[in-house]
This record gives structure tokens, sequence and C-alpha cells, in this order.
């Protein structure tokens, strides 16, 4: 996820709170449905939504991990005891953007009540490829089924079970590069950037004695000054390597089987195939004079791979500089495979004292487990083929209980105070490093971070539809690994600890207050 312009992984940002690596089981701002968890954040593809909760600041002490900044919560319409439908249709002549949608719900017996959904939405493709003019960029396509069934055996007690299955299959991604490079009239775009925040342009000569400062690094692909416009530049920079040819085709789908995490003929073209499943049964019991308990079983996947144009732009006219070497393409096309996979299993039970009292209480416990097989990047760069990242596998339990009290002082006052404990494991194993090597013996990195999150409100009711509070709350990121030192040489090791001498294979969690 380095920006992409595409779905292949999302990260919530909530009050500006940007942060690195900010996706999966690491991520700072979480989704859910109706309460149960959607690793990844993925926004569901669903119509039959009742409202959206949008919670700002820790959420740790009543949603737990992976809201350390914040929580989205869909909370889903429940199928009424009539037979009732919806239908929609949608088109936009200027890029054939369309959806369609229908619903349908009713009663299947006197207890039991059901809804079934069906969405196709498809934003057409907005921008002309210059390298191929029969592709246009940025066009997305999801279709998605999702049905919900509630059952009321008795009067005091409801079963409501939900499922929605997906598939995204995008064209390649509208995202373009002002990048040094032999395309005529682009190298005036880039700039080398210091450590202080001035810039050089690329043809100025590097400063004098630079590369002995050991707390400062140059970066290429900077602008100096003003950025361009889109009138500055060339209409060929609007392009993208889509075309996969034989030898793409060939190092594509037929790589060292020790590059993949499933097969890569799960998408044959360029841009984004994705496929998954949200699922949750909830249990609402009240066992009397207003006690209820209630049970959240949740079970989440997603499988996706993603074919994209690594430098943006069409490379097919621009000769490659290393050609003379064996199996290198005489072009300067560098198109990259990426493929992730995840699941994620979580269970919770609550106890809630009766609502219509002065005083009332919740209290609960709640396990989380997520695996991933890990994810893989590879493909053909200039210098053949090749594989550019580790493929790390990942599993995370969390086990938690939490608790929250109220107490009305008036009618238009009430404290509220919340906690949770929780103890977070993270272990990693690198099936295969970046040296393209299996360790032997296996690298295994774990470590178990405790935390506790609580989160303490007043609130004033002054007026029926106001309220004014005043809140504390904290949250915790759980920690994770700098896996690359594991295998890095010495002296990448002995440069890290010169600028920062801090730096460690264990990264320390994160508070927020």
């Amino acid at each position: 996820g380095s920006a992409r312009n595409d779905r292949s992984s999302n990260a919530l940002v909530f009050r500006g709170l940007s942060l690195s690596n900010n996706v999966g089981i690491t991520a700072g701002g979480q989704l859910f449905i109706d309460g149960a968890p959607v690793i990844g954040a993925f926004q569901p593809s669903i119509v039959d939504v009742e409202r959206v909760e949008i919670l700002k600041g820790p959420q740790s002490a009543y949603f737990g991990r992976s809201t350390f900044v914040g929580a989205l919560n869909f909370v889903m319409k429940e199928p009424g005891d009539e037979f009732a439908g919806t239908a929609g249709i949608e088109y936009s002549p200027t890029f054939g953007s369309n959806e369609q949608y229908l619903s349908l719900e009713g009663p299947i017996t006197d207890t039991l009540s059901m809804r079934v959904s069906g969405r196709h939405w498809a934003q057409g493709g907005y921008v002309n490829n210059f390298a191929n003019p029969s592709v246009d960029l940025g066009a997305r396509d999801t279709n998605s089924f999702s049905t919900n069934l509630v059952w009321r055996p008795s009067d005091n007690v409801k079963v409501n079970a939900f499922l929605n299955y997906f598939r995204d299959e995008d064209g390649p991604g509208a995202q373009f590069a002002l990048q040094n490079g032999p395309q005529e009239g682009l190298t005036q775009f880039n700039g080398r950037a210091y450590a202080d925040g001035t810039c050089d342009p690329l043809s100025a000569p590097m400063r004098p004695g630079f590369e002995a400062r050991a707390t400062e690094r140059w970066a290429l692909g900077y602008v100096c000054g003003t950025l361009p416009s889109v009138s500055d530049v060339s209409p060929t920079i609007f392009s993208a390597d889509t075309v996969l040819d034989p030898i793409l085709r060939e190092t594509l789908f037929q790589p060292n089987p020790d590059w993949v995490i499933f097969s890569p003929t799960y998408n044959t073209k360029a841009g984004l195939k994705r496929e998954g499943y949200q699922a949750h049964l909830r249990v609402d019991w009240d066992f009397g004079d207003g006690y209820s308990f209630t049970s959240i079983t949740a079970a989440h996947t997603d499988k996706n791979q993603n074919i994209i144009d690594l430098n943006y732009r069409d490379g097919r006219q621009v000769p490659n500089p290393l050609a003379f070497l064996p199996g290198r393409r005489p072009d300067w096309n560098t198109t990259l495979l990426l493929q992730g996979e995840q699941e994620d299993f979580s269970q919770e039970f609550r106890v809630s004292s009766p609502q219509d009292r002065r005083f009332r209480w919740n209290a609960g416990v709640n396990y989380f487990d997520a695996h991933s097989p890990g994810g893989t990047v590879y493909g053909n760069l200039i210098f053949g083929p090749f594989f550019t990242a580790a493929i790390v596998e990942r599993d995370v339990t969390t086990p938690s209980v939490f608790g929250a009290v109220y107490f009305d002082i008036t009618d238009t006052l009430t404290l509220t105070a919340e906690a949770r404990y929780q103890q977070d494991e993270i272990t990693e194993e690198i099936i295969l490093g970046v040296n393209q090597q299996r360790p032997d013996p296996p690298e295994v990195l774990n470590a178990t971070y405790n935390s506790f999150a609580p989160r303490v409100s007043l609130d004033w009711n002054y007026t029926d539809d106001s309220t004014a509070y005043v809140l504390f709350s904290r949250g915790f990121r759980p920690g994770r690994f700098n896996g690359v030192l594991n295998n890095a040489p010495q002296e990448v090791i002995d440069a890290l600890l010169a600028v920062a001498p801090d730096a460690s294979l264990q990264i320390d969690e994160e508070q927020l207050d």
C-alpha cells in the first residue's frame, strides 16, 4: 500500500492521524459491521444500512484492538415481518459509471424473517491511456451479495445472522509519475532533496563533503520549485503498460513457486481482483429483570491480486540499458504482481444490567485471532524477473476483558467510566527473505504486549437535541517488528544505528491519549 491509486489496501484516517503501516492487523483505525470487526477496513458493498457511526479518538475501551485513533461502525437494518423490496438503477453517460441493486425481505415463519440483497457497482475509466487507447484507466467494478436472517424463538431471545460476499475486478489505476528518465522533457521536474529541506536540481553537482555526513541522506524524486500543472507535461505521461505480452505472462504466471502465496492465475489481466466475505452471528438474550446477555461471533477473509505498472508510464518505447544481458527485455517495461491474503475470527460475550436504571453497567470478554500467510511482490524489471519483497507469515491472538459503568448524577448529567485490558501476542515467520532464501532454521519473531485502556466521560444533555461533554480516552497500537533487520548485513545495521541509536528488532507499542 504505497499510496497507489487502487483498492488493494485501505487505511482509515481520523482527525489527520495518518500512521505508518496503517493497514491490516497493524492498522490504527478499524471498520465494524454491527460491532463485528472487518480487518483491513474494506468498506462493505451493501445497500441495507440503517446508519453509519463514526467514532473519533481512541475506542480501545469498547472496540478493542486496531481502534487506536477511531472506529467506523456500519449498523444494518433488520429484515421486517412484512414482504417488501427495494430496487434501484443509476447510470452516468459521461464515463459509463452505473449501479444496480435489488433487495427483498419478508417473513419465512412466524419467528423467522430474512432479507437478501444483490448489488452491482461500476466506475467507468476516466483517463485515456496514451499507450493503449483501447483501455481507459481508473475503471472499477464490484459485485456483491448479502443476506440477513433474524430469528425470534421467544420474546426474550433474538438471533441475527449476516453474510456479505463481494468481488472487485478493477482495471489499471489512474496514476502517473513525474520522474527522471529517458523520456524527453521530464528531467526538469526532478530534484535532489536534503534533510534540511533544501533542494537542488539533479543537473547540479552534489554538495562537497555531503557523502561523509552519516546523519543526513539525500533522496531523488522531489520537485525543486513549483509543481507543474497538467498542461505543462507531455500527454505521454498519462499512460500505462497494460498489455501482458508472452514474456510478461511467463514471468507473472509461471514464476519461481517460492515467490507466490497462491496461484497467480487468480488474476490474469492488468489491475486488481479481490474476493472476500464478512459474516457474523449475534445472539441477544434478555434473561430477566432487564439483564441481558450478548454473543457476537464474527469471521472475515480477504484475497487479492494486483498487477501494476511500477513506473506508472508506458515504457515500451524506451530502450532497456541492460538489454545486452541474456534474458532481458529490450524495453523499459516494469510490471509487478502483488498478492495478499488474510483471515480473522473473533468471539465476544457481554452481560449488561437493566438500562432504565440510574446506575448501569456491562462487562465482557473478547477473543480475536488473525492469520496471514504473507504478501508477495515480484515481476519483471529492467534486470529481468525479480522478487522484490520478503514473504512474512503473521499470526495475532488477542484475548481481552472489558467493562463499563454509567451513573446518572441528575436527569441531564451522566458519568461514564469504561476500561479494557488486553494481551496481544504477535508472531511473524520469514517464509522467504529478500535474498530469495528460505531461512534454515526458520526465523520466528514473537512478542507479547499488555495494555490497559481507560475511557471516562461526563455528558450534559442540556436540551433534548444537544449534548456537551468532556472526555478522556487512551488507546494502544500493538507493537510490531523491524523484520528486515533480522537478516540485514552488518554494515546496513551499523548505518541505521548511527542515525537511530535506539532502533531495535522489536518496535514498542504506541499510546495515544
